[in-house]
């Protein structure tokens, strides 16, 4: 069919032959977008499209306008930050935080907080959320072997937390660390209540054992 008489991609020739003029005029972009969403300031036409939400695919921007870009993917953040237990011990711990932008909400998102939304919103209400739950735990908890305790506390905190335009899909607790001298005395104290459990299982077990050899005897 005649290019002239047909849309193309759904743009009429003539608007081909606009965009191509300011392609190689003004310096018009192009942008493949792959696993990300784009959100459009239009600089002559209404500011920031919120609800508009550009998904994969080839897109065109004039000179004058930009596209922001969200990738849509889970990413993971490092942070570290400071908690105090319920005995008022300081700990520190470093956290792997898992989240994405809700598809639909990325206008708004763009709007409202900006591309810096883990720094402004994510790690705040993380923070939030963990102090208020390791407030309730005792620091022999939060070091020693109660951990897959304190995860499952700190996952179910995270449930009621109503994040706006991003969800948190999930904090893993990777290191707790303490004070050096609060770490030994930690230690040590660990070590001796080991040995005293070890000493009354095996108490335990002689005692069994003379009751059995007793009970043969007779």
């Amino acid at each position: 069919s005649d290019v002239c008489s047909s849309d193309l991609h759904g743009v009429s020739f003539g608007h081909w032959t606009f965009l191509r003029i300011l392609w190689q005029r003004d310096g018009l972009t192009q942008r493949e977008l792959s696993g990300e969403a784009g959100v459009m300031f239009y600089r002559f036409g209404g500011g920031t499209q919120v609800d508009r939400v550009l998904g994969e695919g080839l897109k065109i921007i004039a000179p004058w306008d930009t596209m922001f870009i969200y990738d849509l993917r889970v990413q993971e953040t490092k942070h570290q930050m400071a908690v105090l237990t319920n005995e008022g011990m300081t700990v520190t711990l470093n956290l792997s935080i898992r989240c994405h932008p809700e598809p639909d909400l990325v206008g708004l998102l763009q709007k409202n907080v900006g591309p810096d939304y883990r720094n402004k919103i994510v790690i705040p209400e993380v923070e939030s959320a963990l102090r208020t739950t390791l407030g309730n735990f005792p620091m022999r908890d939060v070091y020693g072997s109660q951990r897959a305790v304190i995860q499952e506390a700190i996952n179910q905190s995270l449930e009621q937390v109503q994040q706006k335009f991003v969800k948190i899909d999930g904090v893993i607790l990777r290191e707790v660390m303490l004070p050096d001298k609060v770490r030994d005395s930690v230690e040590e104290k660990m070590i001796q209540k080991e040995m005293l459990e070890s000493y009354e299982f095996r108490t335990t077990i002689a005692e069994l054992e003379s009751k059995r050899r007793l009970t043969e005897r007779s």
